[in-house]
């Protein structure tokens, strides 16, 4: 009797943890930049790097590990004078650092430039930023990287849009670096961001306003545009297509309501041929 009572604990067991979705270690380094990088560049990196640690810590199925470089040095360092590590018994040099993946960034340039220009009115300075980085994502088990790492360069301004003086246009700057990275961040991890129904359609059955998992959690704002994609792998290289285009009306704690502007008939299609589709944040114009 007892047997049959563990097989069956077992089981219930197994059903629970197969239903959970797995929670991802994501272990994150600060981004580097250049050897004898200027102030800029060093606060550009911290800015980031914070970045990135709020958009992943949103997510809830990741964990997210801080690491720096100089504690995964006095980590090997330790782990070196174990015998059990010198006789191979313990995981290798270099995949031990806590996740099991780990995101990266790197700098390349942060320029903040100012005009002047003489008006009617006098003498008036604006000023322009322009940040270039990388962010790449690696499996510590097999050292591959995932999804492909992403370049990018961003522009902001002071002035309409952006706050006064060269950290106005930094900010600018940064606001659109964060829809690139948060977006990225999606396709190559899972994702709590999708459709959770239908709200409304038109009698043809076509959608106009659908419920979104992710609100006020993910920090999802009212007149926030949103693109409904789907992923094409052509020849190795993955290709995205949009399929529809929506506009956040209402934000939740959980969840927010969209209408949709543009590709109705097209997501009900996707929909209808239950299509793997996602919903990614619409990049900025500069």
């Amino acid at each position: 009797m007892r047997s049959v009572s563990a097989a069956l604990a077992l089981l219930a067991c197994a059903a629970f943890c197969g239903a959970q979705d797995p929670v991802m270690q994501v272990a994150t380094w600060g981004f580097a930049h250049v050897p004898n990088a200027d102030e800029d560049d060093i606060r550009e990196a911290a800015m980031l790097t914070g970045i990135t640690n709020e958009l992943l810590s949103r997510n809830s199925r990741i964990a997210v590990i801080n690491r720096t470089v100089d504690e995964l040095i006095d980590k090997e360092r330790n782990e070196q004078m174990n015998a059990e590590y010198i006789r191979g018994k313990i995981a290798q040099q270099g995949k031990a650092s806590g996740g099991t993946q780990q995101l990266t960034g790197y700098v390349n340039s942060c320029n903040i430039t100012a005009q002047t220009s003489t008006g009617k009115y006098g003498t008036t300075t604006s000023y322009n930023a322009s940040v270039t980085f990388e962010i790449s994502m690696v499996d510590q088990s097999t050292g591959q990287n995932i999804g492909r790492s992403k370049s990018c360069t961003v522009k902001g301004s002071s002035g309409l849009f952006g706050g006064s003086g060269p950290d106005g246009a930094l900010e600018m700057a940064n606001r659109r670096a964060k829809k690139l990275i948060a977006n990225w961040l999606m396709t190559v991890l899972p994702t709590d961001l999708k459709v959770l129904k239908v709200a409304d359609s038109t009698g043809k059955g076509v959608p106009t306003r659908l419920l979104v998992k992710g609100g006020q959690d993910i920090g999802m704002t009212k007149g926030e545009d949103l693109l409904i994609v789907e992923f094409e792998m052509l020849d190795g290289v993955a290709v995205e297509n949009t399929i529809a285009e929506l506009n956040v009306t209402e934000v939740k704690a959980t969840s927010s309501e969209c209408k949709i502007r543009k590709g109705g008939d097209e997501y009900k299609a996707k929909r209808d041929a239950k299509a793997e589709l996602k919903i990614l944040f619409k990049p900025d114009k500069e």
